[in-house]
């Protein structure tokens, strides 16, 4: 949370300079210890170490969901042990869940960026949040405990009209601070 409030007191231009440095090692990084990286950034002549503007991107292929799920292992760094790494995986709205692997310091400071990010909006540690996603288990459990954790879950995938009076309830019964997640279903809660 520090490392990211940090740069809400930077000036635009050094926010920029400190992305654009942040950019370059992380692509650095990736043509060296990432296999499918490397072979792309050689292929099409690529240097990561070079760059000096967001336009030089445009040079690199859009990194897509199937070429994630494609390249299997090979779009890991071989720095870290794969057993050693945090599985995270994508709700799934668009098809199948994308699998992908983050390390525990990473893990970290995701979760520090959305501290702040709640900070920002008013929300602090210990607030009720709901949250609007999807879920491959019944939440019906987790919501019997939400008066104790303040964490409502809402199945996004789930979200027909006897299903959305079961949401009421659960909010009813913890008012959430914030709802978090797909604004089609937070949409349709809405409405209903």
């Amino acid at each position: 949370l520090e490392e990211s409030l940090a740069w809400t007191t930077m000036s635009p231009e050094a926010v920029r300079q400190a992305q654009l440095n942040k950019l370059r090692q992380v692509l650095v990084h990736a043509g060296w210890t990432v296999p499918y990286y490397r072979d792309l950034f050689k292929e099409i002549g690529f240097a990561p170490s070079r760059i000096e503007s967001l336009d030089e991107l445009e040079a690199l292929p859009l990194l897509t969901k199937s070429i994630i799920r494609e390249q299997g292992d090979r779009i890991l760094s071989n720095v870290f042990e794969k057993s050693d790494l945090k599985e995270r995986r994508t709700g799934g709205s668009t098809g199948e869940p994308l699998r992908f692997f983050v390390t525990a310091a990473e893990f970290e400071r995701q979760i520090g960026l959305c501290l702040r990010a709640n900070a920002i909006v008013g929300l602090r540690p210990g607030d009720s949040l709901a949250k609007v996603w999807g879920y491959d288990a019944d939440m019906t459990a987790a919501n019997a405990f939400a008066p104790f954790t303040g964490r409502v879950y809402l199945d996004a995938f789930h979200s027909e009209p006897s299903e959305l009076d079961r949401w009421v309830h659960w909010l009813r019964r913890t008012p959430p601070k914030m709802i978090y997640g797909y604004s089609t279903a937070i949409h349709q809660l809405a409405l209903h």
